[in-house]
């Protein structure tokens, strides 16, 4: 069973900073920062698969855009 809960959002000079929590099972979670609530979530995701096994995230980049899944394509054409 995973929970992912928004704990809360601070906001010093401006700068809004995310956090979320995400449990798995009973014994792990994990806690991801970020500049906005995606960067936060997969923040967390990835410091909890990291914690659940430490070579998983060497084996896959996820720092390349290529890596990452591809988002909707929005239409060129406008509706009137």
């Amino acid at each position: 069973d995973i929970k992912i809960e928004f704990n809360e959002l601070e906001n010093e000079n401006d700068d809004k900073t995310f956090h979320f929590h995400v449990k798995f099972g009973d014994d792990d979670s994990a806690d991801g920062y970020g500049k906005n609530k995606q960067i936060a979530k997969r923040s967390a995701a990835e410091n909890l698969l990291s914690k659940l096994n430490p070579n998983l995230l060497e084996s896959i980049d996820v720092a390349t855009p290529a890596s990452l899944p591809v988002g909707p394509i929005k239409s060129l054409l406008k509706r009137d």
